[in-house]
């Protein structure tokens, strides 16, 4: 839901969108998501996170927490200025 989320800001569309409205939108973020090999990004990510946290290899639980941080971590936060 964290990259679906990032994935439906308003900024987000219109930088892959561009001025190609003939593409449909999903098209735009696959073919994004392959160029910048989000799936090597991925693999690295949960393994350092999984020898970070200190969890276990298998399990539902690991999975759990593993999709837990990586939520968190894509989730994107407002800034407060003051």
């Amino acid at each position: 839901m964290g990259f679906r989320a990032l994935f439906n800001l308003p900024e987000t569309t219109l930088m892959l969108r561009g001025l190609n409205l003939a593409e449909p939108y999903w098209e735009r973020v696959l073919g994004h998501i392959i160029d910048g090999n989000l799936q090597a990004v991925a693999d690295e990510y949960v393994q350092v996170l999984v020898e970070l946290v200190g969890l276990e290899s298998g399990g539902f639980d690991v999975a759990t927490e593993v999709a837990e941080n990586i939520h968190e971590a894509v989730e994107l936060r407002t800034s407060v200025l003051r």
